[in-house]
């Protein structure tokens, strides 16, 4: 089997795509993956360390706000679709899957044009516009949430699967965490996440939080992935107090601070919360307000709704605020193990599992189809 994944530029849509990718290779062995991603560390890093194959995409960027940005997005998606084909014709793969995002673009038009087979993963409530363009000519479009169907009305057929998760996080352990983290496996844990990112926001927030903490150092610890930008500010910060903590700027391997979370304070990207809702974490999602359609408001708000978290705005999430409800949440045991309960209840760990099985039957059926002997009615003779 080959199969090609395309999409990153963020962690929730490159790790949805390794996520598939492990259970592709349990299932096939001898599967060749490739991914499309764009030329971040992060992406090459994960990609690299799962022994996938990383084609970069090096033109195509995120940002359209002004008018050479524009020119420079058409520029950069025409020619990353042109590499596309080329990579595509090459490798001939089975199946083309589309991550979202506006990396998955390319690849995508590509295989529209060529017309190859792709189905297409979307993981927010609102779904991305490379998704919602595309689905017309996808195979089939898989989502996690059952309100993003009504976004799909010419989608040949629509499926809430749920978004794979990777099976490390699936068979995490506290030990694993405590020993390689070297923080305690008795003491409550924070685990502050900003995306594959960063999130300014969060961070000067968790930080200015810090001196409040630090009267419960003897049973609180945190867990801090800062992102690139912000690590050595907050890493810097950490060390004035007496708090025993892990800083870093992004953890690939994302299920030792997991294992030991006790509650998540993050932004609702789709890939945080279904990781979150699979393993069953209460959390604290602060939207990044500036996200397209505003979907990540749409993502917290449905975790609100399901008991899993708190949706706070940006503007609201003060210091005094965070602590207010960490410190709340992490007291009330009672309440703490029902947003634990909730959160599993909204998680479909079973995900990748049902995405490859319905891809099995889509390539299943096209194989039957070519294997058909076509009839032929013999030719007329003129007499």
């Amino acid at each position: 089997m080959k199969i090609i994944f395309a999409g990153g530029s963020t962690g929730g849509h490159l790790m949805t795509g390794l996520s598939l990718a492990q259970e592709v290779k349990l299932a096939y062995p001898d599967a060749e993956i490739t991914f499309f991603a764009t030329s971040k560390h992060f992406e090459e890093k994960c990609i690299s360390e799962k022994g996938f194959s990383l084609k970069k995409l090096r033109y195509t960027v995120g940002s359209q706000r002004t008018l050479w940005q524009k020119f420079r997005f058409l520029a950069g998606i025409i020619l990353d679709t042109v590499y596309s084909c080329v990579v595509i014709t090459r490798e001939k793969p089975d199946v083309i899957v589309g991550l979202g995002g506006y990396s998955s673009a390319p690849p995508i038009i590509a295989a529209t044009a060529l017309f190859f087979p792709f189905v297409l993963i979307d993981q927010n409530v609102v779904p991305g516009k490379v998704n919602r363009i595309f689905s017309r000519w996808a195979k089939e479009v898989y989502c996690h949430f059952e309100q993003s169907i009504k976004w799909f009305p010419k989608a040949k057929s629509v499926q809430p699967t749920g978004n794979p998760v990777r099976k490390e996080i699936l068979d995490l352990k506290m030990e694993m965490g405590s020993q390689s983290l070297g923080l305690s496996a008795n003491k409550n844990t924070i685990l502050i996440l900003g995306g594959s990112q960063g999130a300014r926001a969060i961070n000067e927030t968790m930080i200015n939080c810090l001196v409040s903490f630090q009267k419960y150092s003897n049973t609180l610890q945190i867990i801090h992935c800062a992102g690139e930008l912000d690590y050595e500010e907050v890493k810097a910060v950490y060390k004035q107090y007496k708090i025993d903590a892990y800083v870093c700027p992004f953890m690939s391997n994302i299920e030792l601070a997991y294992g030991m979370a006790d509650i998540v304070v993050a932004r609702a990207g789709a890939g945080t919360i279904t990781e979150l809702t699979a393993i069953g974490l209460p959390s604290i999602l602060v939207p990044y307000p500036f996200a397209a359609d505003n979907h990540q408001y749409y993502n917290a708000l449905e975790v609100e709704k399901g008991g899993a978290g708190v949706l706070v705005a940006q503007d609201d999430f003060t210091p005094r605020l965070a602590v207010k409800l960490i410190t709340k949440i992490l007291s009330d045991k009672e309440k703490h193990e029902n947003m634990r309960m909730k959160s599993r209840a909204m998680g479909k760990p079973s995900a990748a599992k049902d995405i490859l099985e319905r891809v099995e039957n889509l390539l299943s059926k096209a194989t039957a189809y070519k294997d058909v002997k076509q009839i032929k009615f013999p030719a007329y003779q003129n007499k």
